[in-house]
């Protein structure tokens, strides 16, 4: 399973990361998962579709990749959510579409 999705970095003075993204990363995800009350996030690799980098501020479509689609069954086009370097807000995803395989 794997998602086409909307990444969107917040612009650097608003908490986003300061260097451009790479075209492939690894992200943490906020998709609703809680414990105790507390977010647990899940790991997805995110690769941007038409371009290499994706500066702090922009958007750009991408391949979402789950580490273990098992977590992410509940996720649906038109979800969005948060993506995490560690604990800090560095960006949104829209979810496009499911892909399986």
């Amino acid at each position: 399973m794997k998602f086409r999705v909307v990444l969107t970095l917040l612009p650097s003075d608003q908490g986003g990361r300061r260097p451009s993204m790479p075209k492939r990363q690894m992200w943490s995800c906020d998709i609703g998962a809680q414990w105790r009350g507390q977010p647990v996030f899940h790991d997805a690799r995110i690769t941007l579709a038409h371009v290499e980098l994706l500066a702090p501020g922009d958007n750009a479509q991408a391949l979402l990749e789950p580490l273990d689609t098992a977590l992410w069954t509940h996720v649906t086009p038109g979800m969005e959510f948060t993506v995490h370097e560690g604990r800090p807000v560095r960006g949104r995803v829209k979810v496009l579409e499911r892909v399986e395989g």
